[in-house]
């Protein structure tokens, strides 16, 4: 979509009422519309949850390492 269809144009589609497949052809249409021809990729995943962990909270995560001896055999 680089260079063919405008944020403004993508945000619009982003946030309408159509499945993410078809908000991916929409866009795909559209960059073709403006005349693009070759590698026209979209991508768009459905995200559910909470989402990202705030910076304070996220800082907070730490790694543990663990020994062999830490398993039952």
């Amino acid at each position: 979509l680089y260079n063919m269809v405008k944020p403004p144009s993508i945000l619009g589609v982003v946030n309408g009422r159509d499945s993410l497949a078809d908000k991916c052809r929409t866009l795909v249409q559209m960059a073709k519309d403006q005349g693009g021809t070759d590698n026209i990729t979209v991508i768009m995943a459905e995200v559910a949850g909470p989402g990202l962990l705030p910076a304070d909270r996220a800082a907070a995560v730490a790694a543990k390492e663990f020994r062999e001896e830490d398993f039952d055999r």
